[in-house]
């Protein structure tokens, strides 16, 4: 099974690893069965969040731990290189996230934006390339039935 984790998810765990999405994602990477994809462009969306000086303030990480980060997301998922198309999103950073899932054909796309969550005809268009938004707990619900 193919999975993108959207920015959000992967901001999440580099914040707090041993929160929900830290340890999802290590144990994604430790099941054999679920490949987890990213591109270019989201990784760089990952460098660009965590540069922002409210947060390098309250979580007190340095360049090179994001650097180190990255490579570590680098080395452990399967980079895609997407299509420029779009899918009709709000904003235009979603249609790279969607356009990453459908190139690296994933099966669900894990995020906690609501852009992506809550439009239905996003959904359909999604659906119908067979991939399915999904939340965290939807993953951990998924992956406990997977893994358990």
């Amino acid at each position: 099974m193919r999975i993108l984790l959207d920015t959000n998810i992967w901001v999440s765990a580099f914040l707090s690893p041993e929160g929900n999405c830290g340890r999802l994602i290590h144990q994604l990477l430790s099941d054999g069965d679920i490949e987890i994809v990213t591109s270019a462009s989201i990784l760089d969306e990952i460098v660009d969040v965590l540069a922002r000086p409210r947060l390098t303030r309250r979580y007190s990480f340095t360049p090179d731990e994001v650097k180190q980060f990255v490579a570590w997301i680098w080395a452990a998922a399967q980079i895609v290189i997407p299509l420029a198309d779009s899918y009709g999103c709000r904003d235009r950073d979603d249609d790279i996230v969607c356009a990453a899932a459908v190139a690296g054909r994933a099966r669900y796309l894990v995020t906690r934006d609501d852009d992506l969550k809550r439009d239905p005809a996003l959904m359909q268009t999604l659906g119908a390339l067979g991939l399915e938004v999904i939340t965290v707990s939807g993953l951990e619900r998924l992956v406990g039935l997977i893994v358990g």
